[in-house]
């Protein structure tokens, strides 16, 4: 039991090291092997700490499909480890599962309702005391009402986000996928207030998140700070700059990054430019 839950603790550190292909294999094959000492190990504490790790794991695989699949089937495997952290009776895993949920909602620009229910429901993990799952959903209510439009309760989850990371133990600030970096967090509030339209105010968390180290292990998510860079390049008028650095970001995105998130961002970018602004703007080749 001990040695599952460090390979769990590990593959949360791996995260973002690998293909997403890689790793959500490597994942699938840990839940088929915890599903094998469900069925073996009936003892009610140890059952506990299996569906634990079974919930985690599951909520991994989500997060990699995030960047290279669909909402249905990230919110799919969010569903599996929130039942699973349910039958485990641990809150916290639940918080965290459904900070991803409000999160995916965003990103996805779909099931507002849905999104905001959830991030309000990891924010409730950060009553008593600061909680990296409760910044998570203070970050995801940012994400869904910066769509929304809302700009006041956006701007106030951002900064709820910010006050509680603040207080953050630093176990709570682990990179083991469960935790919350500042890289995490920067790349979270830029995003939204690019959403909301407040470019100077993103580009300079988008800058700091670039900065931090962790970029670099993360390359959808640093491609996707170039293209909300972009995005804001051309909502300031500046469109032919904003069209060469989504086309940029394009053409250095190895073949296993051409689904999913990646395009469906430079898709929406490109569309964004009104038919007089993009005679001088050339295309972009997409799948």
């Amino acid at each position: 039991m001990s040695r599952l839950e460090e390979i769990t603790e590990q593959a949360g550190y791996a995260l973002y090291a690998g293909s997403p292909a890689e790793f959500i294999t490597s994942r699938m094959t840990d839940l088929a092997r915890i599903r094998e000492f469900l069925i073996s190990i009936r003892e009610e504490g140890v059952q506990r700490r299996l569906r634990r790790v079974f919930a985690k794991n599951a909520g991994f695989i989500a997060i990699r499909i995030i960047d290279v699949a669909d909402q249905a089937e990230a919110l799919e495997w969010l569903g599996v480890a929130y039942r699973a952290a349910h039958r485990a009776d641990d809150s916290t895993v639940k918080s965290w599962v459904a900070g991803y949920v409000g999160t995916v909602c965003a990103c996805y620009s779909r099931s507002f309702k849905t999104g905001l229910e959830a991030a309000r429901m990891a924010q409730s993990a950060g009553t008593r005391h600061p909680s990296a799952a409760a910044v998570l959903g203070h970050l995801a209510e940012a994400g869904v009402q910066a769509r929304m439009g809302q700009n006041r309760a956006a701007m106030e989850a951002i900064h709820n986000a910010d006050q509680m990371f603040s207080s953050l133990p630093e176990a709570e600030t682990a990179a083991d996928g469960y935790h919350v970096t500042e890289y995490f967090l920067r790349w979270h509030q830029s995003n939204a207030l690019t959403a909301l339209g407040r470019h100077a105010e993103a580009d300079v968390l988008r800058t700091r998140a670039l900065e931090l180290p962790f970029s670099r292990q993360d390359r959808v998510g640093q491609e996707l700070l170039h293209l909300d860079a972009a995005a804001s390049k051309i909502e300031e008028g500046e469109v032919d700059l904003g069209r060469e650095l989504a086309a940029a970001v394009w053409d250095r995105l190895p073949s296993e990054y051409r689904i999913g998130w990646l395009p469906r961002r430079v898709s929406q970018i490109l569309g964004s430019i009104k038919p007089v602004e993009s005679l001088s703007v050339g295309c972009v080749r997409l799948p």
